[in-house]
């Protein structure tokens, strides 16, 4: 059996390192997997351990090397390299354009729609860099729609007030027991994400997510 043919099996197990704190045997095996599959998932794959790995400038330049990245997921992914490493004009066009190296701005509504359940968190990204950039009224208005998706987003909270803007009223009863209504919006969110990339996943996959015992996963490493 080829790589190929079991790559949501070879994912699984990377993400059980990473989740395990493993990052240099998660980022070796996803090398690996990467090296075999050449896939946009695989680049995802290595990309992402590479990160966690606090490894930004080598996810960066693995991704910038891919000039036409049409996942949502890994355009925000260089986005944040982008991000900490103080290349604000790249993440903002990375964020805010139909590709990497496309200039022109598109509609909030249009960032949104791209970026789905990560909308939020990309456009309190556009926010923080607008901030940074002494652009206060464009940031304010990104931290406002950052919050109208996503409520919890408290830094968008606190940058709106360091800016001069009036706290929210409600703002006060946002992380009150007695008020669901936000906290139902952030988990349908979350549960719609969740579906998506177990839908992605054969058995297989779905099978190591449930094994506890790590000496079960050993066997699969050794297929490489």
């Amino acid at each position: 059996m080829s790589i190929g043919d079991s790559f949501s099996a070879y994912e699984a197990v990377v993400n059980f390192m990473l989740d395990n704190f493993d990052y240099a045997n998660a980022c070796f095996l996803a090398e690996r997997v990467h090296a075999e599959v050449k896939s946009e998932e695989s680049l995802k794959l290595v990309a992402s351990s590479y990160f966690r790995n606090g490894d930004f400038y080598k996810t960066y330049h693995l991704l910038r090397d891919h000039d036409h990245l049409k996942s949502p997921e890994l355009k925000f992914l260089l986005a944040q390299c982008c991000f900490r490493m103080k290349k604000y004009s790249e993440a903002e066009r990375i964020l805010t354009c139909n590709s990497v190296f496309k200039r022109d701005a598109v509609p909030v509504d249009e960032i949104i729609k791209e970026f789905g359940t990560s909308a939020a968190f990309a456009l309190a990204m556009v926010a923080d860099i607008n901030r940074l950039s002494c652009r206060p009224h464009k940031a304010k208005e990104f931290y406002r729609k950052s919050l109208s998706l996503n409520p919890f987003l408290w830094t968008s909270y606190q940058h709106l007030c360091e800016l001069g803007e009036s706290e929210p009223s409600e703002s006060d009863n946002l992380f009150s027991f007695s008020r669901p209504s936000h906290l139902d919006c952030c988990l349908r969110q979350s549960c719609c994400a969740q579906r998506t990339s177990f839908k992605t996943q054969s058995p297989a996959a779905v099978e190591l997510h449930r094994m506890k015992d790590l000496n079960a996963l050993i066997p699969v490493v050794y297929f490489l």
